[in-house]
């Protein structure tokens, strides 16, 4: 007791520093190393029980692929985002290109595309100034139609 009535200033600096410390070692725990490994957090709550399942992919992905003129189909889902990625031969029209496109809402139920975004991206093999295209549709979470790239 009488050393710390003697040295009363270093056991209060003491004390506050390893307060500090304390407070600093909780607080880079909580900045740096998560409680979770979920990247979206909670933003895939509205989605937790509306999962697309593979049949529908398996289905969409086969049928489109037999379109006139397309290529290859595949479908990669990230979250509340569908990408739907199509190959298609140089010859077909843009503007035919966009109706495959559009045929891909047919596939989602109206729940699903109320919850989850849409891409589809509609590109040929050979992309050149003069030669091949490429284009992009998107529709946002509760929207009817597809907003297509400008291209």
């Amino acid at each position: 007791m009488e050393f710390i009535k003697e040295h009363k200033f270093m056991v209060v600096t003491l004390v506050l520093f390893l307060l500090m410390l304390f407070a600093g070692g909780i607080l880079t725990y909580k900045l740096f190393f998560s409680y979770g490994n979920d990247k979206y957090g909670d933003r895939l709550k509205p989605i937790e029980n509306l999962k697309i399942n593979d049949h529908t992919i398996k289905k969409l992905e086969s049928e489109l692929k037999e379109l006139e003129h397309v290529e290859k189909v595949t479908t990669n889902i990230n979250g509340k985002l569908i990408n739907v990625m199509f190959t298609v031969d140089k010859d077909l029209d843009k503007g035919k290109a966009k109706e495959h496109g559009d045929k891909v809402l047919s596939y989602f139920s109206e729940e699903e595309r109320k919850n989850y975004d849409i891409q589809i991206f509609v590109m040929t093999k050979e992309i050149k100034e003069e030669e091949g295209y490429s284009i992009i549709g998107y529709v946002r979470a509760g929207k009817e139609a597809i907003e297509w790239s400008n291209n």
